[in-house]
């Protein structure tokens, strides 16, 4: 994928090719993260970055990625009792407060998408379910 921004073989890509790379390998990244990237990475501010570079910041990118697992780890701990189930307001807590939280809004459009109601979630089909809205 790099090669393919390297357009002088040098092993180098602008920094403004980072966004459209990192799409490319599948990564969902907004304009400001993508300044950012290139503030933190970019640390000769020349406009370019190397392979080394790149590779450095997507084994990172992935490392922050959140996994099915991850997710289902994380809703475990609402589930003590190990029933499979979590409370819907235990649930919007979580994705209100975690990780990148997201803003009530978007939780209310994910639940109502996947029709969470005030009845008890079975945190490991919800998960599943997220994850093939990508």
């Amino acid at each position: 994928m790099f090669s393919t921004f390297d357009t002088t073989g040098e092993g180098r890509i602008g920094s403004k090719d980072l966004g459209v790379a990192l799409r490319a390998l599948s990564l969902s990244i907004s304009e400001e993260q993508i300044r950012t990237l290139v503030l933190e990475t970019d640390r000769s501010t020349n406009g370019v970055l190397t392979f080394p570079d790149f590779c450095s910041l997507y084994a990172r990118l992935q490392s922050q990625l959140l996994t099915q697992d991850k997710l289902i780890t994380a809703l475990s701990t609402f589930d003590p009792s190990g029933t499979g189930l979590i409370q819907p307001a235990d649930l919007k807590r979580a994705l209100a407060s975690q990780g990148e939280p997201l803003r009530e809004w978007e939780i209310d459009e994910i639940f109502r998408e996947l029709g969470v109601s005030s009845e008890p979630i079975d945190y490991k089909s919800f998960t599943r379910s997220v994850f093939s809205r990508n």
